[in-house]
């Protein structure tokens, strides 16, 4: 698809990104909450590096 479709679907009110292939539950939260459509429910960064899938995997620079 073009960009421009893209944009426009993302935009749609209502718009729900399917993240139900990812298997892993913490994954699976993580991603949804990434791709939040809206800003200001969004993780932040300092969100996003003490979430569950990441204190859990030790996965990154940092394990915990």
């Amino acid at each position: 698809k073009q960009d421009s479709t893209i944009t426009r679907i993302l935009k749609e009110p209502g718009f729900q990104v399917d993240v139900s292939a990812v298997q892993d539950d913490k994954l699976r939260d993580l991603i949804a909450k990434c791709l939040q459509p809206d800003p200001k429910r969004r993780l932040k960064i300092t969100q996003i590096l003490f979430h569950p899938y990441f204190l859990t995997t030790g996965i990154g620079p940092i394990s915990f």
